[in-house]
């Protein structure tokens, strides 16, 4: 079906990140356009249709990555920085209690797998595990947008190194659920509707296993991607390449391709990762 507005951020934000557990979202960091990127996180209440409220903030500005949850904790890995260009720190965010971000470990830039990157796709596979995949470098970087790397969210440490992707993966959209994360479309023209996917408890490169609806879409990047964390269907919304409104959906579980979900009610790219509740 299609979508239905619900309320407004405190500031318009482009690639903010999205944390959330069932009874709250967290939106944080992202920039106001041609502008560096932000520490605001707001707060908003799903069951409810009303505008979002300070949180608190981050200790770097971010955007531009994806957002991890265990439905406790939240994520996020790397990223568009300020004032550092590309952000090694982790940071975490207790999304019911917290008012602050907290320090978490970092991303290690002597391999493809860990490196800190912006425009990378996350996901939380399960209540153990978040993973960040894909992204840019810089133009300088000899890294190639495949390298995954995981931490365990309920712990701090630095990232460990994962596996990699089967296609280049920027501003990706990734979720999951249990047992297997999946990320929808590729930067690489040629491979542009391609989904691919892990088995989030093992480590190990990603496999090709559907294709998604793609319009007439030169690339596929910069969408919203989400799921509740525990179920099995993935929904992806909007693009980049051009900016739109098509929603599709994936059983996660399964080879089957993408189908057409239904519309946003504006076009939109660079869009928050999606939210995506945990157990709590």
């Amino acid at each position: 079906g299609n979508a239905s507005d619900f309320g407004d951020l405190t500031a318009a934000m482009q690639a903010p990140i999205g944390l959330s557990q069932k009874t709250r979202v967290l939106h944080a960091g992202g920039r106001p356009q041609g502008s560096p990127s932000r520490t605001n996180v707001d707060k908003i209440t799903p069951d409810t249709n009303a505008n979002a409220t300070d949180w608190g903030d981050l200790i770097e500005g971010t955007m531009a990555v994806g957002g991890n949850s265990n439905g406790t904790r939240g994520l996020v890995m790397s990223g568009s920085g300020s004032p550092s260009p590309v952000k090694l720190m982790i940071e975490y965010l207790t999304i019911l209690t917290g008012t602050n971000a907290q320090d978490f470990g970092d991303m290690n830039n002597s391999s493809n797998q860990t490196a800190a990157r912006w425009g990378g796709a996350g996901i939380q596979g399960n209540d153990t595990r978040s993973i960040a995949a894909g992204g840019e470098y810089g133009g300088s970087s000899p890294f190639n947008g495949k390298g995954m790397c995981y931490v365990t969210t309920a712990t701090t440490g630095n990232a460990t190194g994962f596996g990699d992707l089967a296609y280049s993966n920027h501003y990706g959209g990734g979720c999951a659920n249990a047992t297997r994360g999946v990320w929808y479309g590729s930067a690489d023209p040629s491979n542009k509707e391609k989904c691919q996917y892990i088995t989030v408890d093992t480590t190990g490169n990603a496999t090709d296993f559907a294709d998604m609806p793609t319009n007439s879409w030169s690339e596929v990047f910069g969408t919203a991607c989400a799921s509740n964390g525990s179920g099995d269907i993935g929904i992806s919304m909007g693009n980049s390449a051009p900016y739109a409104s098509e929603c599709c959906s994936k059983t996660i579980s399964t080879t089957a391709n993408a189908t057409n979900f239904g519309n946003l009610i504006r076009d939109i790219g660079y869009a928050s990762q999606g939210a995506a509740g945990g157990g709590s």
